[in-house]
């Protein structure tokens, strides 16, 4: 099964592997573990780090 999303968090729970697009472009594919602890493009990387996390500050919050 194919599953398209912009959700991080739904892959990280639905898929065993991941393939990141960026302008029309596969950029990079790889079982989710491995995306999620060891991403190889920046995008990826970028992606990842836009999912809200309680354990890192918001960029929002830091900058009041």
């Amino acid at each position: 099964m194919i599953f398209i999303t912009h959700n991080i968090g739904i892959v990280a729970k639905m898929c065993d592997n991941v393939a990141v697009m960026y302008a029309g472009k596969l950029v990079e594919r790889a079982p989710v573990r491995t995306l999620f602890n060891q991403p190889a493009h920046p995008y990826t990387e970028a992606l990842l780090h836009a999912v809200p996390n309680a354990d890192r500050p918001q960029q929002a919050a830091l900058e009041h």
